[in-house]
């Protein structure tokens, strides 16, 4: 999310898509054997200066063909796609031959998880403005094991939380919050 902000800042065409919803609903029900949606799709998608497709593992094995005229479509126009992953593309058993020769022909990158530091970085870009979290707040919350994905729901969450209990946040407070007792201990509309 980030890459793709950066680049879309840059004034580039950019999407990020999850794998799980690559080609999800083009097909036409009544009509199976139509190809004009999904062609339109990756027609589209192989014009955008970046791709960033998420979590592979989640790829439905209708859509793996489509993935790899895709991919074939980019690298013919040099145009980069990435593509996230949890596991090595060896490691996942649903891949087709075809797609997994593109994806083991590429670049493959293990980025280990967020340092401390760069969750501090994170967080000073995406929360000091919003003058949510104390200074010991903020210190606790680096200090905790999170990836970068808990650390975007993090924010949202954050967005809710604030219209029930007025920031800035100490330490103890945003502790109630991310465990749910100060959610929890509030009267909802079935209780009332």
């Amino acid at each position: 999310e980030l890459a793709s902000r950066r680049v879309a800042s840059a004034g580039l065409q950019t999407e990020t898509l999850p794998c799980r919803e690559f080609l999800q609903g083009e097909q036409d029900p009544d009509n199976p054997d139509e190809t004009e949606k999904p062609n339109l799709t990756i027609k589209r998608l192989s014009k955008l200066d970046l791709l960033i497709l998420e979590d592979l593992p989640f790829l439905s094995p209708k859509t793996a063909s489509g993935l790899t005229h895709l991919l074939d479509l980019r690298a013919r126009r040099n145009r980069p796609t990435f593509i996230t992953s949890v596991k090595s593309p060896v490691e996942i058993d649903s891949l087709p031959n075809r797609l997994l020769g593109r994806l083991t022909s590429s670049l493959v990158v293990s980025i280990p998880p967020f340092s401390s530091q760069s969750r501090q970085e994170f967080l000073n870009q995406t929360l000091k403005e919003k003058h949510l979290l104390e200074p010991d707040a903020l210190s606790w919350l680096v200090n905790q094991e999170r990836s970068l994905r808990e650390l975007l729901a993090l924010n949202q969450q954050f967005q809710t939380l604030k219209q029930l209990v007025q920031p800035p946040w100490d330490r103890s407070t945003l502790h109630e919050l991310l465990s749910g007792n100060q959610v929890a201990s509030r009267p909802t509309l079935e209780a009332i």
